[in-house]
This record gives C-alpha cells, sequence and structure tokens, in this order.
C-alpha cells in the first residue's frame, strides 16, 4: 500500500509498527468509507427485508392445501 501511495504510513521500529501521520489521516478515511459501505449494505439487507413471502410448489399442492389454508401460512412463521 505503501508503495502505491508513495508514502510511508507506517513507522517500524525493531518488531513495533506505529501509524504516521500519514497513515493515521488514511486509516480515518478508509474507516469511514467503510462504515459507510457497512451503512449502505445494512440499508440495502433490510429493504429487501420487506415481510413478502414467496412460495413455490407444484400446483396440485397450492390448490388442495394451500389455496384453503390461507391463514395457515403466516402462524407457521416464527415471530409471527
Amino acid at each position: 500500500m505503501e508503495e502505491w501511495l508513495g508514502l510511508a504510513l507506517f513507522r517500524r521500529r525493531g518488531r513495533s509498527i506505529v501509524l504516521t501521520e500519514n497513515g493515521q489521516t488514511y486509516l480515518t478515511a478508509v474507516r469511514e468509507g467503510l462504515d459507510m459501505l457497512a451503512t449502505a449494505t445494512d440499508r440495502l439487507t433490510k429493504r429487501q427485508d420487506s415481510g413478502i413471502l414467496t412460495v413455490s410448489t407444484l400446483a396440485s399442492f397450492a390448490a388442495a392445501w394451500l389455496v384453503p389454508r390461507p391463514g395457515a401460512v403466516p402462524h407457521c412463521l416464527p415471530g409471527y
């Protein structure tokens, strides 16, 4: 990363490593960017959780069992 940026991000001392001023600045910006991605992902996944249940089944099963029992399905779901 340092080579690609052309900047020193870390100060190495023996077996330890600390962020340089550039490294700290970059860390702050990268962390904000990752937080924004996490927030956008949460919003997107929650938006998709619309409460709509899609059931795929054979037409014969739907006609014989599912359609006559429209209230049975929600009672089978957790949190209903």
